[in-house]
């Protein structure tokens, strides 16, 4: 499902979308995300959120089916939270998290995944 470019609210998910794989919220404006979003979303397995104003995404720990999950120009100032919220998925594939404020080049966060 692709809503890129339209502004939403926080709450722009209430009901579970047990068959939803894909999601694109990039540039919605969104400051937020949906309370409750591993239960909303159990079986998401791509996730972009690029360019939008988060600074906390505590709420996508938790979805443990997610291959692909992109943050690209967000507000996200503490590069542990994201390392922690990486923790807590295990078939993560590829992540990009360029542009994240607060993180500098040097010092943005870089995860060497395991085949195996």
């Amino acid at each position: 499902m692709i809503f890129s470019g339209n502004p939403l609210q926080c709450d722009f998910l209430e009901e579970p979308c047990y068959n939803l794989v894909y999601l694109e919220l990039a540039a919605c404006r969104l400051t937020g995300l949906p309370a409750g979003m591993t239960r909303l979303l159990p079986n998401l397995r791509v996730l972009n959120l690029n360019y939008n104003f988060l600074e906390d995404v505590r709420e996508l720990e938790g979805l443990g089916r997610l291959q692909k999950l992109t943050i690209i120009g967000s507000r996200v100032k503490n590069s542990k939270t994201l390392i922690r919220l990486l923790e807590h998925m295990p078939d993560i594939e590829m992540l990009d998290f360029r542009l994240v404020g607060g993180f500098e080049i040097d010092s943005a966060p870089r995860l060497t995944l395991d085949a195996g």
